[in-house]
Order: structure tokens, then sequence, then C-alpha cells
């Protein structure tokens, strides 16, 4: 178990004990230094024990404390940047960690108390240096220091000299606690993040099989009943299967879990090496036990599904089945044969198993048997051909079997109605409510931010075939708009479930939203939470910052700054190139209005090198020149040799966030070169952008709020506030409609009012909050180091799933 409860105290920052050495401790504080030589070295790390742990320390006998130390000192430096503490100046008997701590404290005075763990106002104890709050250290009558026992001066808490601060850290202590039940914490933790509904990080990851590697089969009971996402889904079941003596028998088990034979794929997956989100991959080999099994569980879904799920993966399946041999069984699960014969097109007169394969074929309504090989019939094709023939009707008597796919082709079978069956759109938009009922909420904000934008046409539809943004291609928008009285209908259908399926969360008193995350676009796929990142959104349009000119800066290392070339191409408006502007500092500046006259139009940043860029730890800055005001930060991501962060409209003043990655050579010279490259993307993305036809974080933000909380702040752009209260037998949805049309509002005030009360929160920018808040931050500076419970979009998003 130390793998665990080392894996604890990184991520968790608990230092998990054995109960029967804490009861066996002594009585006594000990008087050596140990702890104190503890305390000190926590100290230049960023963290400081809490009350119960460091009383607790201190009974601890020599050696079992010594072996703690190494551990705790040497799990919490790893994988960080060692922040810079040096000592105040302090009075002569002035212990070390109390000098330590003044440093802490000039750099911020708002820490966390180790005594309750509210962040406040503390002080550092003269002369030991423990910190405490004075709410906490006014409660009692104390006349030393109930850690070490060591007596207190007259006036308790040391002054705090500005003069010498901490560098190389933004100035939080972290707090580290005390935990005793170690199988409880795990059991909690590992249930909570495969159950999450949002895609899990790489840490997530390597703690969910860390924890299955250890406890072993004993996982298998702590496995919720519904895990949202298939990946997370994938990633246990394949660890419990690879653990557990009997693969069969496991699989069997978790039946439950493998519904599909996509969801036995991205098992299949996590096993052979691969994504379990079915990106392209490198697949290993397996045993022979994994590839029974896993092809056991294939041959007990049903024929049909197991034929039309694998057709819809084909390509992938191609290569699992080179690593699962499904023809070494197929007299024994002949199922599978018939699945695996279809996706790889096997000439069935010439395998043994031919004709038991032909005679179940020949039986399956979604099969057929032609020139001595089995053939799917897609289940859309009689959608196609209906819509086709101008018949939505027909089209919905099959496409009411599948909610979601109906709301996938909602757009196309209204405006079909709309133009050849005019009598059939009432029921068609009906349908669209109530399968809006059992939608996914992705999908459903999705659909509802596209159908808003349908009452017209759109200048130019930009597709990106498998999400290759240089073969782009579009087209001119010769689709009918949709009829404003069909938007208003499915548009309400969907903001109505949405509202319902919101008002059964924590209900808070108030919520305090930004005006400005109209500007964000919901990141469906966001995985975790940074505190020291701001990853703004693909697809993203921001404001630039006022001022005449714009400076844009690389922040990295210098290794990387040394390696890198920051260009910006121009562009004028027909997307032709007007100029190169380069800068051997690692920033440019610009001067709008000069470059407007000189005819550029757009500006395409662009970082390149010969070599693979490694860029997690950089970051490029968007200030105005010349007083550098109002900063913008986006972190960069990912491996590539040129990468295009952004693009800017010079005459609207708008930057677009891209965050593309081009490192395909043999494509840049398809499009005609490194400037034609950057044009395609910077047309294409300004293009798409432009409808605004993509679910924003403001339209996330409005229906939590509008459900879960009685009184509303919007943070407007310029820093006022705008209210909107609960009104006397008003509607949620009434009031949801209030607020996103910006309308009817309940009055205007310079700042909010103090409150206590917990706060439901969706933030550009941080600010302070009550404890007991929660919500969303892009930029969480400014928001409590604690108290807080901070999610990452896609949590909102996924919080809002339907009932099952």
């Amino acid at each position: 178990m130390d793998r665990i409860r080392t894996l604890l105290l990184a991520r968790t920052h608990v230092v998990v004990m054995d109960p029967d050495l804490v009861s066996q401790a002594a009585t006594a504080p000990a008087r050596g230094g140990d702890v104190e030589d503890l305390e000190d070295e926590l100290a230049q790390l960023g963290f400081v024990l809490s009350l119960d742990l460091a009383v607790t320390l201190r009974r601890l006998p020599h050696d079992a404390l010594r072996d703690l130390r190494g551990w705790i000192c040497d799990t919490l430096a790893t994988g960080t940047q060692r922040p810079n503490v040096p000592l105040a100046h302090g009075a002569p008997g002035s212990s070390v960690l109390l000098r330590r701590m003044q440093t802490w404290l000039a750099t911020r005075g708002d820490q966390p108390c180790p005594w309750c763990g509210d962040e406040k106002d503390v002080g550092a104890l003269d002369p030991c240096g423990h910190l405490a709050c004075h709410a906490c250290w006014n409660d009692a009558s104390y006349a030393a220091c109930p850690v070490c026992h060591r007596r207190v001066a007259r006036e308790p808490f040391a002054n705090v000299e500005a003069s010498t601060k901490v560098t190389r850290s933004r100035g939080q202590l972290t707090v580290l606690h005390l935990g005793l039940d170690l199988m409880g914490m795990v059991k909690e933790r590992f249930s909570r993040l495969v159950a999450r509904p949002s895609p899990l990080s790489a840490e997530d990851r390597a703690e969910i099989e860390a924890v299955i590697d250890e406890v072993g089969d004993k996982a298998l009971g702590w496995l919720p009943p519904r895990i949202v996402v298939r990946e997370s889904m994938a990633i246990a079941v394949a660890r419990l299967v690879r653990v557990g003596p009997d693969h069969d028998a496991t699989l069997r088990e978790l039946g439950a879990h493998l519904a599909t034979a996509t969801d036995v794929l991205r098992v299949a997956c996590v096993l052979l090496g691969g994504d379990p989100g079915l990106a392209p991959s490198r697949l290993c080999s397996i045993s022979r036990g994994l590839r029974r099994a896993l092809l056991g569980t294939l041959e007990r879904l049903p024929a049909d599904e197991l034929v039309e799920d694998m057709v819809r993966h084909r390509a992938l399946w191609k290569r699992v089945g080179e690593k699962l041999h499904p023809f070494e069984l197929a007299r024994t699960l002949p199922k599978v044969a018939l699945a695996f014969s279809v996706v790889r097109g096997t000439n069935l007169a010439a395998a043994t198993f031919g004709p038991k394969v032909r005679e179940l074929g020949v039986r399956l309504p979604s099969v057929y048997v032609e020139d001595d090989r089995a053939k799917p019939i897609a289940w859309a094709g009689p959608i196609e051909d209906a819509l086709r023939a101008g018949n939505p009707r027909a089209a919905l008597a099959r496409l009411t079997h599948r909610p979601v796919e109906l709301l996938r082709r909602a757009d196309h079978l209204v405006r079909t109605a709309q133009v050849r069956q005019h009598d059939a759109l009432q029921t068609l938009v009906k349908a669209v409510e109530l399968a809006a009922m059992k939608g996914p909420p992705a999908l459903l904000f999705t659909v509802a931010a596209h159908a808003s934008r349908r009452g017209r046409p759109s200048p130019r539809r930009v597709f990106f075939p498998d999400g290759d943004v240089l073969r782009a291609w579009s087209l001119p928008d010769f689709r009918t708009p949709l009829r404003g009285d069909a938007i208003a209908v499915m548009v309400g259908a969907i903001r109505r479930q949405l509202v319902l399926r919101a008002e059964t969360k924590r209900q808070f008193p108030r919520a305090i939203i930004d005006r400005a995350l109209v500007d964000l676009v919901v990141p469906m796929t966001d995985r975790t939470v940074s505190r020291t990142r701001q990853v703004w959104p693909r697809g993203s349009e921001v404001a630039l910052p006022d001022g005449p000119g714009t400076r844009i800066s690389l922040v990295a290392g210098r290794e990387l700054r040394d390696r890198v070339d920051l260009a910006i191409e121009l562009f004028d408006v027909y997307w032709r190139h007007v100029a190169t502007v380069r800068s051997d500092e690692r920033a440019i500046a610009m001067h709008l209005e000069q470059l407007a006259q000189g005819g550029a139009r757009h500006a395409v940043v662009a970082l390149s090198n010969p070599c693979t860029l490694l860029l997690t730890r950089a970051s490029l800055g968007v200030t105005s020149e010349p007083d550098a005001r109002s900063p913008l930060t986006f972190s960069l991501r990912g491996r590539s040799r040129l990468v295009v962060p952004l693009t800017i409209d010079l005459a609207e003043r708008r930057l677009r966030w891209l965050d593309i990655q081009l490192d395909d050579r043999d494509a840049l010279r398809e499009v005609g070169g490194y400037r034609a490259a950057l044009a395609h993307v910077g047309r294409d993305y300004a293009d798409l952008i432009g409808t605004h036809a993509k679910p924003t974080m403001w339209d996330v933000a409005c229906i939590h709020a509008a459900s879960r909380a009685n009184t509303i702040y919007i943070r407007e752009r310029d820093g006022s506030f705008t209210i909107y209260r609960h009104r006397d037998n008003e509607n949620k949805l009434v009031r949801l409609g209030r607020l996103m049309s910006g309308g009817a509002d309940d009055g205007r005030l310079a700042t909010i009012p103090p409150a206590d009360a917990p706060t439901w929160f969706a933030l550009l920018r941080g600010m302070p909050l009550p404890r007991g808040s929660a919500g969303y931050a892009l930029d969480v500076r400014g928001l409590p180091s604690s108290g807080v419970d901070l999610r990452a979009a896609g949590d909102l998003v996924a919080m809002l799933l339907p009932k099952s």
C-alpha cells in the first residue's frame, strides 16, 4: 500500500499513517529537532503541517519519524518547481521556522490556517513560528503553542517585514493533513474518479490503475453501477481484467458495463496498449486467455447490434482483429466470425467456416451475402432515402427509436418538412422536443446553439474531414433557413430539459457569472482543472486589449525561447500575403492602425522550428501597447514543428484562439507551402467561428445560475454588476430567458455586497469567494486556495446528464 500512500500524498496532500503506529505513540511531545527540521524543509517546499498532523508527528518514535520525514519530503519535491524561500531577518532567539514563515507572510498575508483550514489573515507565533489565524488563537487562552508547547511572547504574533519575499512561487502555502483510514479514502476517490462525468486526465488514469494493481479484485465492488464516460469505463475494466485470475469470469461479472461492441473495442484497445478514445495508436499483442475472453464477450451481444456497431469502426476493428485472431474460434463463436467477416470482407467460399457464417448471415436483417462476401445493410440508409425523396415522416419513423440520432438530424428533418411536407412540421418539432428528454447535454447545447443561428444562411460552410485543418473544404450555404417558430420551439424545449436537470443539483443563495464568458466556446473534452495554466478552449474569440498597439510575447524557458521562431504573417482582406513581422527578442509589437493603412486585415501568429517543439510549459502573452494593460495569457500545449496559436482581425480588433499544430510537411506542400497553409487555416477558422453557432460557456453558466441560485450577479465587462433576482411566481425558464436576453434586470451595482453564503460561480478571472462555493474559472488567480469546489468546464456540462 506504500504506492497508494505516496500517490495520495502527492495528489491530495494527505499523510495517511498506520492507526496502530499512531495509537502507540507517546503522550508527551518529543523535544528533539527532528520535527523542526521537517517543518523547515516543508516550508522550503511550500507546505505546512496541519494542527493534528503536527501534534501526531511529535509523539512518534525517532526511527519512524526519520523514515516518515524522508518519504514526505521526497514525494512532495518530485515533479514540482522548488520555490526560493530565504530566511527573514529575525530577532535573537527566533527559530528558523519563524524566519521562514515571516518570508511567506511577507509575500502573501492571506494563508490557510493549519488549525481551522480557512484561508485568512494568519500570523506566526513568536518564537516557534507555527501559524495560526487570529480567530483560532483568540478563541482560547493559550500561554504556549499547542503544537510544540513552547511559551509564546507577550505579543504572540511576530511582526512581518516586507523586505524578504518568496520567489519562483505564487506565494501560497499548502496544508498537509492527517489521514488514518487508507482503504476508506482510496475507495471514495476511486469511485468518484470512475463516476466523474468528464474524461480522466493522465494523472487520474494513473491513480485508478495504481489502485486496481494494489487492491486487486476488491475494486470490482467499488465500481459505480453507471459509468458515464466510456473511456473511464474502459480504463477501469481493462485493468481489472488484466489483474484478475480468471479473465472470462471478470468480463462476465462486468457485463453490465459492456453493452455494445464499441465498449468492448475500447477495453480491447486499452489491453492492447492503445487509446480508450479510439484514436489511432500502436497496438501490441496480448495473451491467448485475454483474446478468448474478449471474443467471448462479443459473442454474448445480439448479432444485429454487433455487426452494425463493428462496421461503425471498421478500420480500427480490422487492426484489433489482427491481434485477437477471431477466426481461430469461428466454429464456437459464429457471431464474432460473421461480424469480422463483414468488417474484413472475407471470401466465405475460401473459408472453412464459410457455410456456417453464410447460414447465420442470411437470417439477419442487417446482413446480406453477395459474391461470397457478407456485407452490411446500413441502418441509416432508409433515412437518407426518405429525406432525398422529401418524406421526413418516413425518416422520423426510423429515427424515433434513437433519440440521439434524431437530435443530430433535427435541422435536416425540419428544413425538409418546410419545403416538401408542410403538414409534418409540427410532428417533427414535437419529436425533437421528446428526444431532448433523453439527449446528452453536450449534444443539447450544440443543437440549441446551432438552431438559434439557422434563421439565416451562413456566408460559408466549412468542413474538416477527420479533423484535418489543411484538407478542409467549403461550399456556400444553400440550406433553407429554419422558420422562427420552429427554432423557438426546439431551442425552448432543449433549454427546458437542461433547466429541469440542473435544478436537481445543489442550490445556492447566489451566483456570480461573467458576461465575457460569451467569448469562450464550451470545451466538451476538458479533462482537468489547473491552478497554474489558463487553457483557453479552441475556437474562442476575445477582444484585444484597448490601446493603439498590441504586443505578443512568448513566455517559456530559455532553451525553448532560443530554438523557436516567433513570426506574424499579415494578409489582406482577401487573404493574400502582405508582409512578415519577426523579432529576435521573442516579442513582437504591432501598431494596428499603421498595419491597416498598409493593407493588412488579418494577422496569423506562428511558432516554428525544424525540430519538434514541446510546448507544455510555454504560453503566449498579449498586452496593449505602450502601457502593457489588460494582459491576456494563453497556455500552449502539445508537441509540433509548426504551431498556429492565434489569429487577429485587425479591423474588428478580435483575437481568435486556434491552438493548431501542423506536423505534416507533405500536407504543407500540397496546399502551396507555409504561407498558403496559414492563409487556409486563418480563413477557414474565421468563417467557422464567425457563424457563432457553437455553444459558449455563457450558455452553460446561464443554465446553472438560473436553475440553482436565488440571486444572480452578472459581472459586466466594465467591472460593474447586473442583478437578476428571483421574482414572485417566476418560472425558472422565464428567468433564464431574462438572463440570456440581457433585459428586464433588477438593477446595477458597482460592487457586490459582502456575504458568507456559498456562491455558485462561472468566471473568466477569479475573485474572492466564501468558503463552500463551487463553480468554474478560466483564470483561477484570485480564488481562495482551499474551501472552493473548482470544476472543469466539461464537468459543468456533464452534470446535466439525464437520469437513466
